[in-house]
């Protein structure tokens, strides 16, 4: 076989190879477990950008919710600049404190102290 014969004869269509929302969030929930209690600013990123995701996600799917009037350019342009939006937007609500990374910083810290109590070695 050459390298003829390994083009494909359909047109290939792009992939996008970016992580899923799960994948992402399985990610960040791993570097959460992987940090211990004495770095309390890694913990207190990575919970809020679990709540950045979160945020995202919801963003996304309140947006499904609105009907297409099909006057805001085309179809591939205008999601690409929604998913900007969305998450620069998600960005700003984790940074100024939906209330999340607040929650998710303290189950963790909470399991940390139980995980190694005062005076462990």
């Amino acid at each position: 076989m050459n390298a003829i014969d390994m083009v494909p004869t359909t047109p290939v269509g792009r992939t996008d190879h970016r992580p899923t929302t799960a994948q992402r969030m399985l990610r960040l929930q791993q570097d959460a477990f992987s940090t211990n209690a004495d770095d309390p600013e890694k913990i207190h990123r990575t919970c809020q950008d679990m709540e950045s995701l979160f945020l995202k996600q919801l963003l996304q799917e309140m947006r499904k919710t609105v009907p297409d009037s099909g006057s805001a350019g085309f179809g591939g342009e205008k999601k690409m600049f929604s998913e900007l939006i969305d998450t620069e937007f998600s960005k700003k609500l984790a940074e100024k404190g939906f209330g999340l990374a607040g929650i998710l910083e303290a189950q963790l810290m909470q399991r940390f102290r139980m995980e190694n109590p005062a005076g462990e070695e």
